[in-house]
């Protein structure tokens, strides 16, 4: 999803400058007596990291490979479904590109114009009846494509929030900060009208939200958005829970970001200091997992992420840094399977340097391409 960003915020996003690194005696994992689970995690304590070896019983390398046109960004968003690769390039390319489970080549979604059948951008993407849903928050409308990317039918819809999940009923969009009602979330009608609003605004400028907020869960709908540390829960009955919340010490957001009444002061200050962003948050019914970067307010060398992985109520992290051997899981995650496998979208020199430490868990594969690979992390139980 492309969400409301500034360019203070994006420069923030990519510039990371050099602090220290505090020792702060935090558990890896508690278990509160609450309604729902507090889960603590300090990065720098290494106690709390996991070697990969522990995490993935073995890592399925799947070269993508299409026409000369088909240059896959890593930075893409990725869906996995009925043996098809969907790689989301929403930023660069707007378009949607189309690889089988061996990474051939299918089709692609490029109707990126300002004809009646084309898009503006690329805000959400859903598979729905087989067809590929595209939702244009500045066309206000949903455009459906079938598998070999020809067009279908164009759906307008009264509100067009940031970002949309159409549902059974309607559909959920997620407002955010912007202010234009006192609400993050909206249920909306079939017609696109807003009928229920949940979770307050702030008065703050949010960062970008590179992928969506919405994941839908066992009927319930789960919110996760990349300043906040809390996961909430949507039920089937309307009602507002919070599914999990997230302790990083010292690197959580202050509450009082989300309360000053002056928001270029308190994304100055957040500038100035070193913050937790949640990523991506994914959940099948086995596991839990969480993709968070961890933005240092002085270096950009001392950048990382971490990647939280939850099997049977106990968390295993592991943390990488944008080189080193680890570099391809950092912040690398783009979903999650039925089947418990992580889907990564790697170059080819950061696996190979992952396969010169890790030998057991990477086959070999052919790295003489210049496209990106799919990366499929099968977890271990």
């Amino acid at each position: 999803m492309l969400g409301l960003f500034t360019g203070t915020m994006i420069f923030m996003k990519n510039i990371l400058l050099f602090v220290t690194l505090l020792l702060i005696t935090v558990a890896c994992n508690k278990k509160e007596d609450t309604s729902y689970n507090i889960v603590k995690y300090n990065p720098n304590d290494k106690s709390c990291q996991t070697s990969p070896d522990e995490l993935f019983s073995s890592l399925e390398i799947i070269p993508l490979e299409g026409p000369e046109d088909v240059i896959i960004d890593t930075e893409s968003n990725v869906i996995y479904d009925n043996n098809r690769f969907y790689i989301i390039d929403a930023i660069r390319r707007k378009r949607i590109d189309i690889f089988n489970a061996q990474g051939q080549y299918i089709s692609s979604i490029k109707a990126f114009g300002r004809s009646g059948n084309e898009y503006i951008g690329i805000d959400h993407v859903q598979l729905l009846d087989s067809l590929v849903a595209v939702y244009s928050c500045h066309n206000k409308a949903l455009y459906y494509f079938d598998i070999n990317g020809t067009f279908v039918k164009k759906e307008p819809i009264q509100y067009a929030p940031l970002d949309l999940l159409k549902v059974r009923d309607g559909y959920w969009g997620y407002v955010g900060n912007a202010g234009e009602i006192p609400a993050r979330i909206v249920k909306m009608d079939m017609k696109g009208k807003i009928i229920e609003k949940y979770l307050p605004v702030s008065k703050i400028i949010p960062l970008t939200e590179e992928s969506s907020v919405f994941i839908p869960y066992k009927g319930d709908l789960l919110i996760r958005e990349t300043l906040r540390s809390d996961i909430f829960k949507i039920d089937s009955t309307g009602n507002v829970h919070t599914f999990i919340s997230f302790d990083f010490g010292r690197y959580n957001v202050p509450r009082s970001y989300f309360e000053n009444n002056d928001p270029v002061a308190a994304a100055t200050k957040l500038m100035q200091s070193d913050i937790a962003i949640m990523d991506r948050f994914f959940v099948n019914d086995d596991y839990m997992v969480l993709s968070v970067d961890f933005q240092m307010a002085d270096d950009s060398d001392a950048a990382f992420s971490s990647l939280g992985i939850c099997h049977r109520d106990k968390w295993k992290w592991l943390r990488s840094e944008h080189r080193g051997v680890l570099s391809m899981f950092y912040s690398t995650t783009k979903a999650l399977t039925q089947k418990s496998a992580l889907i990564i979208l790697s170059e080819a020199q950061p696996i190979l340097d992952f396969k010169k430490v890790y030998p057991e868990l990477v086959p070999e594969f052919n790295h003489n391409t210049d496209n990106s690979f799919i990366v499929l992390c099968h977890l271990k139980e």
